[in-house]
């Protein structure tokens, strides 16, 4: 048995089932989300590309939201509102695609493959509040 940390809490996962078993604790506990691709809409006026953000999957996933005694240094410091994600080992989450959590979107910052052992146990993703 190997110990995998997830947020604050720790997490016993067996070494024969490899990610699964963490896969089944985000089914289980996770909350739905949408993660959502970028895709080139148009240009405006003045030649500059419009991105829209579409529908790719519809997932589950661990969240934690940064509260105010919280930092994480990554490409800049999280802030309040931000979050930091944690997605089974087959998301189709990725750098540059947005997440919808309860009708707030969020855009991935940089996702984090986690192993146990050998095989890919989940990705710790870092998620920053879209506010436009």
């Amino acid at each position: 048995m190997d110990d995998v940390q997830v947020g604050t809490a720790t997490i016993t996962v067996s070494p024969d089932t490899g990610g699964s078993r963490f896969d089944v604790i985000v089914e289980r506990q996770g909350v739905s989300v949408t993660i959502k691709q970028r895709i080139l809409s148009g240009y405006d006026s003045y030649g500059n590309p419009v991105w829209t953000y579409s529908a790719e999957a519809n997932e589950k996933a661990i969240i934690n939201f940064m509260r105010g005694d919280e930092r994480f240094v990554l490409s800049g410091e999280l802030q309040i509102g931000d979050a930091i994600g944690y997605f089974k080992s087959n998301s189709k989450v990725a750098e540059g695609k947005r997440v919808t959590i309860g009708g707030k979107d969020y855009q991935v910052l940089s996702v984090i493959p986690i192993y146990l052992r050998d095989s890919l146990s989940h990705y710790e993703v870092k998620l920053r509040r879209v506010t436009d």
